[in-house]
């Protein structure tokens, strides 16, 4: 090495990075404390903010206390009609107040859990008996040896609604497991004839379900609310105004605080974006899923992968040009993407819908996918999580070719084996099959299939949602 590149090389100033790191936290439940430590240098390679942790012991209390608390007996109705419960807590104690007193639940053979307040919040509950046991304790650390036990049989009920796609009134109708019609509404005045996409909401974090709505091709960028039963008690507008390109939705908790989020893209004409907003009409995050220049349109809907308690959103291109599944999630408040992958045996021509669920109730959640158009057949393919076909059906007639949209969700007999719902995508009379899987995922069978708008010929939105009523 020379001289003068030697001497330059030793002229570099090296950045040592210098951390200031906060207090320790208090010791937690779990015998863990923290600390964040930022670097005052701010060296380029080095991490600007680290969070630390080490083990810890709680303090000891000495306390004349040798008496457990006693838990108090929650009131709750024995059977529920929804996948939510929350279960307020209370209890009292000789020497401990009753703000004091902590509580663990544990829900069937689960292991036991520290309760996060005074509400234990329960999410995704399986339709079937549960046992639920509650117990106190106290500041000394006694726990209460005859916890209280609820038992609770969950029945959440799951609708199916439609709405046509575009070029017919946005009427959105609400059918049972057997295609009855329950009810109906205008969720855009008819005269507009804009169709629409539709999707179901848990506002409030009660298991109830509100209706969640906005236009196609045509329509103002909007995203309305209703309840139930069709009254509008909330709206905002999504893109910008003199967007006209039609909007999907669809909505679940994806940020883990039990209340829903709405998710919006648009169905073409426009960059493939994917928005999420508070109900409120804050937009929270939003990211695009495709080459800005791709403007066919986005297909979206949510999901849960193993083990999670906050949804994925599974998003697809809605017309020709992409056979690409794209997973994302809420990351610390930013949509990211999780993971993306081109599908076996579909060719690029194709737009697809897709969808996500425990199609077999065997561990690991499933993908079903079917072509919107483009395709030979109206085949829809179950796949593993690693895109890997698994099994298929028809989900129309095998001479029909003009697309199908998808959802899925448990319809029949409260047995959590989920259905597949397809509905026609245009070109024929508007239908809806339900089909059956069951443990054995290759014996797929036709439950029942109906035509939910007489006989009009409406390409139609599909969604499979639980209303949080009988």
């Amino acid at each position: 090495m020379s001289a003068i590149l030697q001497s330059c090389v030793s002229d570099v100033p090296i950045c040592k990075p210098n951390y200031l790191c906060s207090q320790w936290s208090e010791c937690s439940i779990k015998g863990e404390r923290f600390r964040t430590c930022q670097d005052t240098n701010s060296c380029p390679a080095e991490e600007r903010v680290i969070e630390e942790s080490e083990e810890c012991a709680l303090p000891i209390t000495v306390s004349n206390d040798t008496t457990a608390p006693e838990t108090d007996q929650p009131t709750v109705t024995s059977i529920q009609y929804t996948s939510a419960l929350n279960i307020t807590l209370s209890g009292s104690d000789d020497e401990s107040t009753v703000a004091d007193l902590r509580f663990f639940y544990q829900l069937d053979d689960d292991p036991k859990q520290l309760v996060n307040g005074r509400v234990l919040a329960l999410r995704r509950l399986t339709n079937g008996n549960h046992r639920i046991r509650l117990s106190a304790v106290d500041a000394a650390g006694h726990e209460d040896s005859s916890p209280a036990e609820l038992a609770v049989t969950t029945r959440a009920v799951s609708r199916i609604l439609t709405i046509p796609r575009a070029s017919a009134p946005s009427l959105v109708r609400i059918f049972d497991y057997q295609g009855r019609l329950l009810r109906q509404f205008e969720a855009f005045p008819s005269r507009n004839r804009w169709g629409g996409s539709v999707a179901t909401i848990d506002i409030n974090g009660d298991g109830n379900g509100q209706i969640v709505a906005t236009p196609g091709p045509g329509g103002l960028p909007e995203v309305r609310l209703f309840t139930p039963e069709g009254k509008l008690f909330g709206s905002f507008t999504a893109f910008d105004i003199r967007f006209r390109g039609g909007l999907n939705v669809a909505a679940a908790d994806l940020t883990g605080d039990n209340k829903g989020e709405i998710i919006v893209t648009p169905v073409a004409g426009t960059g493939p974006v994917v928005k999420v907003y508070a109900p409120t009409g804050k937009l929270l995050s939003q990211k695009a899923v495709f080459e800005a220049n791709f403007t066919q349109g986005v297909n979206i809907s949510t999901g849960y992968l193993d083990g999670s308690d906050t949804a994925v959103i599974i998003a697809t291109a809605a017309k020709r040009g992409k056979s690409e599944v794209v997973i994302m999630k809420m990351h610390e408040g930013n949509l990211e993407i999780i993971d993306r992958y081109t599908l076996p045996n579909v060719t690029s021509d194709v737009g697809l819908s897709a969808s996500i669920s425990n199609i077999d109730n065997q561990g690991s959640a499933e993908i079903i996918a079917t072509p919107t158009e483009g395709s030979r057949f109206p085949d829809v393919s179950i796949y593993t999580p690693t895109a890997s076909r698994m099994a298929g059906l028809l989900g129309a007639a095998s001479n029909y070719r003009g697309g199908l949209a998808l959802s899925s969700g448990d319809l029949y007999s409260f047995d959590n084996y989920p259905e597949i719902v397809s509905a026609t995508y245009g070109g024929t009379r508007s239908k809806v099959s339900i089909f059956g899987i069951g443990i054995n995922i290759k014996a797929a069978r036709l439950l029942k299939s109906f035509y939910p708008y007489e006989f009009s010929t409406y390409g139609l939105n599909v969604v499979v949602g639980s209303m949080g009523t009988k």
